[in-house]
């Protein structure tokens, strides 16, 4: 009985700590988003040049969107620290709800 309260209650705190990281990634990918977002383009020599404002704005979008990729990166990791943290928080409820005497 002691092995099951004992595996149950370290379930709970591996599923809680997962559930925490990922909540804590998942902020600071939104956080790196609206950072990225908010960035605003080089200031040209000429202003209100034709030229040189599309090609600012051609390079801007590019290096924004490399950026995101790199954001991105990051998904899947947060994405499995929820799923993990569900999944040890639910086994370690159950344990421990199995380890009390009937």
């Amino acid at each position: 009985m002691k092995a099951k309260l004992i595996s149950g209650i370290l379930c709970l705190i591996i599923g809680i700590g997962l559930l925490i990281c990922g909540f804590y990634g998942k902020q600071r990918m939104g956080e790196a988003r609206r950072q990225i977002a908010s960035t605003q383009p080089p200031k040209t020599i000429i202003p209100k040049n034709p030229l040189t404002d599309r090609i600012t704005k051609d390079v801007t979008k590019s290096v924004k969107e490399k950026y995101y990729r790199q954001v991105d990166e990051y998904e899947l990791p947060v994405m499995l620290c929820f799923v993990g943290g569900g999944i040890f928080t639910v086994l370690g409820i159950v344990l421990v709800a199995l380890s009390r005497k009937k």
